[in-house]
Formats: structure tokens, sequence, C-alpha cells
């Protein structure tokens, strides 16, 4: 097995920045949390995409 070594930048992130990012709508992106299919984090009154969690979880995925 091979190491991966990877730098995550923010560990969270804007839905509408994640959306931006992803290029997915801010629409998809909201459905995909209330859905479950993205992890997210409330910041105050602020819902954001928890990136470190997806990228984790991805590495799971692939590592199956």
């Amino acid at each position: 097995m091979s190491n991966v070594n990877l730098q995550i930048i923010v560990p969270e992130m804007t839905i509408e920045k994640y959306a931006e990012e992803t290029g997915l709508t801010k629409r998809t992106v909201d459905g995909m949390i209330q859905r479950g299919y993205l992890p997210s984090v409330k910041t105050g009154k602020r819902r954001m995409v928890n990136v470190a969690v997806r990228v984790l979880e991805c590495l799971e995925i692939k590592g199956s």
C-alpha cells in the first residue's frame, strides 16, 4: 500500500464556495447536505461543508 500525502487548505467551506469549486449549484449542495450525502457542520448561524471529512470518506472508499 502506498502512502498518501494530503494537504487540506481549509477543513470547512461555505456552501456557496463548495458549489463554486465543484461546479454544482448551491441548491444541489444544499440538497446533498439535507440528504446526508455531504458532511456538514453548523458554525454559528452558518452551515459549512466539512471538507476534511469528505476527503477522508473519499480516501476510505478508494482504499476499499
